[in-house]
């Protein structure tokens, strides 16, 4: 009778571990497959697998924490450590990004080299005010407006796991819907049309 407890203890830990194998697997493959999804580019490819990597690493590594049980760390609940996930999290992605919209390879690792200092990118001589740089950019001036609520929101608001957990229907919820909606409809009236990324898919 202990023999078949060992072994019914022995095949339950491999069939965990072939699920938390097949989970990396399938986290890869999804975001693998929506970069050819975009298109045929290396840079889309490459746009994939950044992200299916970083989602596995990601996975790997709160593994890790739960197996070794470090979550309740002094320094893995402080504010210093979340701002650090934040920081690695935003240029990760900015990174990535990068081959995703530019329009070769080339392109793309030119414009990775100016970012880090290796290749000197100088922007246009009147760019040295903010509108001037904007316009540069083919950004509107109320561009840097939506960027700093942007942060405001992300940082200082629950997210929307932290709202589902407290989630009550009732009249403040309608209102604050009919609220969104209402700023959301004055936003595409005042807003030139532009067409969705997408459509150039």
């Amino acid at each position: 009778m202990e023999g078949i407890g060992i072994l019914k203890y022995q095949d339950s830990k491999f069939y965990e571990a072939l699920n938390k194998l097949l989970t990396l697997r399938n986290l890869f493959l999804v975001a693998f497959l929506s970069g050819i999804w975009h298109g045929a580019g290396w840079g889309f490819i490459i746009w994939g697998v950044l992200h299916g990597s970083a989602m596995c690493v990601h996975r790997i590594y709160g593994l890790i924490l739960e197996r070794f049980q470090l979550q309740k760390k002094s320094f893995l609940r402080s504010k210093i450590y979340k701002v650090l996930c934040w920081i690695l999290t935003f240029n990760f992605l900015n990174i990535t990004w990068i081959f995703f919209r530019s329009e070769n390879l080339q392109g793309a690792m030119n414009l990775l080299k100016g970012m880090f200092g290796i290749v000197w990118v100088e922007l246009p001589r009147k760019a040295h005010h903010i509108p001037e740089l904007l316009a540069n950019l083919g950004a509107r001036n109320d561009f840097v407006v939506y960027l700093l609520m942007a942060f405001v929101l992300c940082l200082c608001f629950s997210n929307s796991l932290e709202k589902l957990a407290k989630f009550k229907a009732g009249y403040k919820l309608a209102v604050l819907i009919g609220f969104c909606l209402l700023v959301s409809l004055m936003t595409l009236a005042v807003t030139p049309y532009t067409e969705f990324i997408y459509f150039n898919f």
